[in-house]
């Protein structure tokens, strides 16, 4: 659906919605119009390989119902992108909004494959020096270990209804092809997670 569920004319009033280009695809900050305490980035879940839904554009609105300012990536997808361009991509659009709104403490928001991605980011940014970075961060069931080599999931194959594992296996394959799945770009599980700022998950 080319990102729908996050183009700018699915937020009316209250909501103001502001949509711009990045890295050959696009985001939209949403606000309220009113002096914020955080501006959240938010990156959506999905397996790396499926668009922004409605329940994520939810999301958006119920973060600037708490007058927060919020601005979403619809960041490259896979097969057709690989890891490396995906992650590009989400540091140049936060180092875009950081840019156009100086003045912002800024958080970062990811569920799924957008909290690996999230990660990614701050381990990124620190690892360059980066002084500006987000100070929160807030991951719901982040993707952080793509080798599955956690025994756990095993015991709950026949029962979770949100993924199903041989399926789940299919994709890191499609994701990681030959390289190592526990390389931190793809499972920032097995990266350096400190002074990352303040997380919640």
């Amino acid at each position: 659906n080319e990102g729908a569920a996050y183009r700018k004319e699915n937020f009316s009033a209250p909501y103001i919605a502001v949509e711009r280009p990045v890295a050959g695809r696009f985001m939209v900050t949403v606000d309220k119009g009113e002096p914020a305490p955080y501006h959240v980035f938010m990156l959506h879940g999905g397996g790396y390989i499926m668009e922004a839904m409605s329940m994520h554009t939810d999301k958006l609105k119920a973060l600037a119902d708490r007058g927060l300012r919020v601005t979403a990536f619809a960041y490259p997808l896979s097969p057709e992108h690989d890891m490396d361009t995906i992650h590009n991509a989400v540091e140049e659009a936060y180092e875009l909004i950081r840019r156009e709104y100086p003045d912002d403490r800024f958080a970062v928001y990811g569920d799924s494959a957008g909290g690996g991605l999230g990660l990614n980011l701050l381990m990124r940014l620190r690892d360059k020096g980066v002084t500006d970075r987000p100070v929160k961060s807030v991951w719901a069931s982040p993707a952080v270990d793509l080798s599955m080599t956690n025994p756990d999931i095993l015991k709950y194959a026949d029962t979770d209804k949100s993924l199903n594992y041989e399926e789940e296996k299919k994709l890191v394959t499609v994701l990681c092809g030959d390289t190592d799945p526990k390389e931190v770009r793809y499972s920032p599980l097995y990266g350096d997670l400190s002074d990352l700022g303040d997380m919640l998950m």
